[in-house]
């Protein structure tokens, strides 16, 4: 049985647009985690015939609610608050190891043995099918994605001689490098919920000072 801890969802920042972005407590984990279920389905069942159900939904839900303990949940929503984009991120400790060390047997610890602290960015997603049937002309997926990584990670107050981790699937791995984030494969893919996805980290001294992602070194809330 899933034990969800309490905590309140708080509005972060109310963009010019009208969209909101939101940390998430307990009462919306479930919309944050069918919301990163119904979006692999979208993308990843018409790309590759990916066939799910609700055994995935549950892997997804089981995880997020072990973390919300330790992990911050953004979400960016419309005014009717269907959640539009996602982000999570959480600081390794030694009894939350990051999926790359389980799955792939990556030792952070080892790659990152000069960071001052390492940490787990994950579940980024845009739900661009909802954010067309909304009409938000300055809102693009891009701008949406840019807008929750910067928040999401500046969150963890990080400095230049951090290090984050992920896990990023084919396409993510595409737009990462469409915009400039420097990222570093760790290793082979594995097949994780219809696509082949790799073990990352970003090193915080790879972000040039013009880099858009800069921000998340003075972005407070």
């Amino acid at each position: 049985m899933l034990t969800i801890p309490e905590r309140k969802s708080r509005l972060v920042k109310r963009f010019s647009d009208s969209l909101e972005l939101w940390e998430f407590g307990p009462e919306r984990i479930i919309d944050f985690s069918y919301s990163i279920y119904q979006t692999y389905k979208k993308v990843y069942g018409g790309r590759h015939a990916w066939e799910s159900g609700y055994f995935e939904f549950g892997q997804i839900l089981q995880e997020d609610v072990e973390l919300m303990h330790h992990a911050h949940f953004f979400g960016i929503t419309s005014p009717d608050r269907t959640i539009l984009c996602t982000g999570r991120v959480y600081a390794r400790s030694p009894w939350i190891l990051f999926p790359l060390e389980k799955i792939w047997d990556c030792n952070v610890l080892k790659i990152a043995r000069n960071a001052r602290a390492i940490y787990h960015g994950g579940r980024l997603t845009v739900n661009k099918l909802a954010l067309k049937e909304r009409g938000y002309p300055g809102a693009t997926s891009v701008e949406l994605f840019k807008r929750v990584h910067v928040y999401s990670m500046a969150a963890l107050r990080p400095e230049p001689g951090d290090a984050f981790f992920g896990e990023l699937d084919e396409l993510a791995l595409r737009v990462y490098r469409f915009l400039g984030i420097p990222t570093r494969v760790l290793a082979e893919p594995l097949d994780y919920m219809g696509s082949k996805t790799y073990p990352v980290r970003l090193a915080m001294s790879d972000i040039r000072p013009d880099h858009w992602l800069d921000d998340i070194f003075t972005v407070r809330d």
